[in-house]
């Protein structure tokens, strides 16, 4: 059979120069003129630039073209290769409303940080009658639009397609090498989120340790997390193609408070994101609280959308911010009345999760292995808040991508 040749990657939009000129990073870059923006001396930086600025050659932007190219692969993979100014182009036409920085050290646009309380369309107060609209223009099937429905109203669905056996079979044989120690590249974390990765050591398998990104790992893991069992609905609520942004699997699962993944993973700023929860062994258990995604959203540390960002920006103490953090959770949970309940889930069963859905994996009673892998899935054009501290590279898996950590080219200044 024939391939299809690629289809041609879009141009970047043109924008009046006006739209094109970034003030807030005009000014970060050029103190001396927002010095005298502050005494008046200019009406702002725009008129700055527009008498002055354009004609001296100084940039509409502070954007550093090496760290934008480095960290943002999503940019060049959706336009192809980008010029200095291209660079500073996708910003404004695009990245900055999904969340990307400028540079290495500038802060989240205002803007951004304002869309973070957006989350899924389906929070939306017309999710019911759009659900309704797609499944009568046949866009959807009813089996779909009653899925839909039921993530809408509890914040979480138990997906009626169950993993392929061998798929389970496979990611769970790749985990346990290396919760034994089989692969020199796996690291863990023991100390929950706040905690520093370390590899493996003899003292780890009886521990309810996590390892960090099986799907950087092992390619069974990824078959599995993007199976078109797991990713059928994901793709319906988040509308594009999948980025798998984040992983952990587990052998003991801690005992740790409900959290919201908004929270404790991030993954995504404006909070697009699903979480995904797949069983390998049997007698898994989740407690989960129904209906608590339609609470307030609860910042860390009073003011930071997520723990990732948090530590971003240099919070100190971020356990005792996380433990404030669940108890204000259990607060509004109580105050709403909202109880939780007890989800099992046999070998090959997997939920997903709303951003802010309160939810905890129980360890087992006796301190038996119970193996499960914990996945994070956004849209392929944003980026995990975690991923700007480190390394990251964009790899392709069927008609989905995934994140990589490993032998990625470190961003610039970062």
């Amino acid at each position: 059979m024939q391939q299809r040749p690629p289809s041609p990657r879009p141009p970047l939009p043109s924008l009046r120069d006006r739209d094109r000129f970034d003030p807030d990073g005009y000014l970060r870059r050029n103190p001396g003129v927002a010095a005298a923006v502050e005494r008046g001396t200019f009406r702002s930086a725009w008129h700055h630039w527009d008498l002055h600025g354009r004609a001296e050659g100084r940039a509409p932007d502070d954007v550093d073209p090496a760290y934008y190219r480095a960290t943002y692969a999503q940019a060049e993979r959706q336009f192809g290769p980008l010029s200095d100014d291209a660079c500073g182009l996708h910003y404004v036409a695009f990245g900055r409303a999904r969340g990307y920085r400028a540079n290495a050290h500038a802060p989240r646009d205002p803007a951004a940080l304002a869309h973070a309380a957006t989350g899924l369309w389906t929070d939306a107060p017309e999710a019911r009658d759009r659900i309704d609209a797609l499944e009568a223009m046949r866009r959807i099937t009813d089996r779909q639009a009653a899925l839909l429905h039921r993530f809408r109203e509890d914040g979480l669905l138990r997906l009626d397609r169950p993993l392929a056996r061998t798929r389970v079979t496979a990611a769970r044989e790749a985990m346990e090498r290396s919760f034994a120690g089989l692969d020199p590249t796996a690291r863990f974390l023991l100390s929950g989120p706040t905690g520093v990765p370390q590899p493996w050591s003899v003292e780890l398998p009886p521990l309810p340790a996590v390892l960090l990104d099986p799907h950087d790992l092992a390619r069974s893991v990824r078959q599995l997390l993007l199976d078109d069992a797991t990713t059928e609905i994901p793709r319906l609520l988040l509308e594009d193609r999948l980025l798998l942004a984040g992983s952990i699997g587990m052998l003991r699962p801690p005992e740790t408070p409900p959290r919201r993944p908004s929270a404790t993973f991030g993954c995504t700023l404006a909070r697009r994101f699903v979480t995904l929860v797949a069983a390998l062994d049997d007698d898994m258990r989740l407690s989960v609280c129904r209906h608590a995604h339609r609470l307030p959203p609860l910042p860390i540390a009073g003011h930071h959308p997520n723990l990732p960002e948090a530590l971003r920006a240099g919070l100190s103490q971020p356990e005792a911010a996380l433990s404030a953090y669940d108890s204000a959770l259990g607060r509004l949970c109580a105050e709403a009345k909202l109880a939780a309940e007890t989800l099992p889930l046999a070998r090959g069963e997997a939920v997903l999760l709303h951003p802010d859905c309160v939810a905890a994996l129980l360890p087992s009673g006796d301190g038996d292995p119970l193996r499960c892998v914990v996945a994070q899935l956004c849209p392929w054009t944003l980026l995990p808040a975690a991923a700007e501290r480190r390394p990251a590279a964009l790899r392709a898996e069927g008609r989905d991508l995934w994140l990589s950590l490993a032998d990625a080219d470190p961003p610039p200044s970062a």
